[in-house]
């Protein structure tokens, strides 16, 4: 349900970034919003779940790390896009990106509802 979000998010940036609608683009913005805070929490409770014994500290670092890691990767890229090929690039990668998360969650999806059916659990 939150990658859909996510992804219908993105979907709705990149559309009010290539109409020029402001408004379209908050809204993007804001549900993308939506999506991503409960994953934030997901991720989180992995995190503090496979390193419980090592303290939360490690965890909280690491989330730390990976967020700002993300963000300085996107920084890096987003103007190289723009400069090679135009500037709707960054928004149609993004777009991209959050369209493959959405494909691999259902792949995942189905795949353990097989395993589940296929070892009689």
């Amino acid at each position: 349900k939150s990658s859909s979000h996510v992804l219908i998010g993105q979907l709705c940036l990149l559309v009010g970034n290539l109409s020029g609608s402001v408004r379209l683009m908050a809204f993007g913005m804001f549900v993308f919003g939506l999506g991503v805070s409960p994953l934030a929490v997901v991720q989180e409770t992995i995190i503090v779940r496979f390193f419980k014994s090592h303290g939360l500290g490690v965890s909280l670092a690491l989330g730390l790390v990976a967020g700002k890691g993300a963000s300085f990767i996107s920084a890096r890229t987003s103007y190289p896009l723009a400069e090679k090929f135009g500037p709707h690039a960054p928004f149609f990668a993004a777009t991209g990106l959050a369209a493959l998360s959405f494909i691999v969650n259902l792949i995942y999806l189905f795949a353990s509802k097989w395993l589940v059916r296929g070892a009689g659990a």
